[in-house]
């Protein structure tokens, strides 16, 4: 599986606010946004993701698991 969109969470130059932009301004059907489980991105990743599934679900959006057999 392929992202489309990159957060850059990992990035230290990028706040969790941009790193929530990103997320939100490329939001359309069939996106794969990419947030990071680590240290590095721990703090934009709290900030980022909730919010950002507030949103994409009160637009309508849902999410589904993937699979090894995709």
């Amino acid at each position: 599986m392929l992202w489309s969109v990159l957060t850059m969470d990992y990035r230290h130059a990028v706040n969790p606010e941009q790193c929530l932009r990103l997320a939100m301004e490329n939001l359309q059907p069939g996106a794969v946004i990419v947030f990071h489980d680590s240290i590095k991105a721990k703090e934009k990743l709290m900030y980022a993701l909730p919010r950002f599934l507030e949103h994409a679900l009160g637009q309508g959006y849902s999410f589904e698991s993937l699979n090894e057999n995709l």
